[in-house]
């Protein structure tokens, strides 16, 4: 059996978790400049971009030094989630609209990109909120609202995203087609 990690341990996961959230971050920065020619630029961008590594230093700070609090690796989390769906909605772009074609494996980055940012954005939030500031709930009423934003992405997603899901990838699947049938 796995007991708590050393502080050591969790310092080195906590601040690798940080990393991949530069790495996603940087990825999905990259690809957001080569698609915008094409998509325009959205001025809340670079605001995201930038605060969305500074959510993850703080968590980071939290979880390297104080490992057995939540808040710090749902900080962690949270911002990573939020630069792999950048990455990947940037992705999804690139190779269905930007560049149709270009890129492998389209339809099931685009798929999870889909329902990523709006299935753990939300109950990672409350999440937050209701654990903040002493990692734990204010009080026992409290658990079920807790477990209940556990168990809301799954309900989510099997609700509402999946059907714009199934609504959209015919479309990417017509315009692949397109662009693939010199083959």
């Amino acid at each position: 059996m796995l007991g708590r990690p050393s502080a050591r341990t969790a310092a080195r996961l906590a601040w690798g978790l940080f990393g991949l959230t530069v790495v996603a971050g940087i990825g999905g920065a990259a690809l957001r400049i080569s698609n915008s020619p094409v998509l325009g630029n959205d001025p809340s961008q670079p605001v995201v971009i930038l605060l969305i590594p500074l959510f993850a230093v703080v968590g980071a700070l939290i979880a390297s030094r104080r490992p057995e609090h939540p808040l710090g690796w749902i900080c962690c989390a949270l911002s990573l989630l939020f630069c792999l769906e950048f990455l990947t909605e940037q992705y999804a772009d690139r190779g269905i609209l930007t560049a149709p074609g270009s890129l492998p494996a389209v339809l099931p980055v685009a798929w999870v990109q889909s329902w990523m940012l709006w299935v753990f954005w939300p109950a990672g939030i409350a999440l937050f909120l209701i654990l903040f500031p002493t990692g734990r709930p204010l009080s026992s009423r409290w658990w079920p609202v807790a477990g209940w934003q556990l168990r809301s992405p799954a309900r989510w997603s099997c609700h509402r995203r999946s059907t714009q899901v199934r609504s959209a990838i015919p479309c990417a699947r017509r315009d692949i087609s397109v662009t693939t049938s010199g083959f």
